[in-house]
């Protein structure tokens, strides 16, 4: 029986190319969808999934997620004082729902793809096994996507992914596999290939 996986590394530091040029002026694990940012979203997942330790890889100088995530006392103050009891009541269930879990951050000097990043947190995960969530990725699922993968490992003690079957229009944004299926939505991977050129 493999041990419980308890910490994400979660990769932000990436250029965001596929959604310029927005992600010039917001990273993209920041951009809205309805109400909270997408890492939100993430995070939520990630709890939802029984991890406690949050890893983020992010570039030098990059902050808006140390920013997000830590309290600000002087801004509670500030609301306090403005009577913006709503505003206030928001920061504090962000404090509550993510009340657990650690974040700790890697940084990724060059941007050298997901598996770059994937190293700088390496010596963060002592050995053990870890999950990999990405800032832009956000599946909704009734049982976690993230757990999911979890239950996978545990039953076969090897590294697992999600896939996503897309257009061939849409694979060079993405990376892309050769699979072998082993059983109902179950594959080996053969073969990874970031990125493809178009052919």
């Amino acid at each position: 029986m493999s041990e419980d996986i308890k910490k994400v590394i979660i990769p932000v530091a990436g250029l965001g190319t596929r959604f310029l040029p927005l992600s010039r002026a917001v990273p993209k694990d920041f951009f809205p969808l309805v109400d909270k940012p997408v890492i939100q979203y993430i995070l939520e997942e990630v709890k939802k999934s029984g991890i406690k330790e949050v890893i983020f890889v992010v570039s030098p100088g990059q902050k808006n997620i140390q920013n997000y995530f830590k309290k600000s006392p002087e801004l509670e103050k500030l609301l306090v004082k403005r009577k913006r009891d709503n505003a206030l009541k928001e920061l504090k269930d962000l404090e509550e729902m993510f009340a657990g879990i650690t974040f700790s951050y890697a940084v990724q000097k060059e941007p050298l793809g997901d598996g770059h990043a994937l190293l700088q947190a390496a010596k963060q995960t002592n050995g053990e096994p870890v999950a990999v969530s990405f800032g832009d990725d956000v599946v909704y699922a009734e049982e976690p996507a993230i757990a999911q993968l979890i239950n996978v490992f545990k039953t076969c003690n090897a590294p697992v992914l999600a896939l996503k079957q897309l257009p061939r229009e849409k694979v060079p944004a993405y990376g892309v596999v050769a699979v072998e299926k082993i059983a109902n939505n179950l594959y080996k991977i053969k073969k990874i290939i970031e990125k493809p050129e178009p052919s």
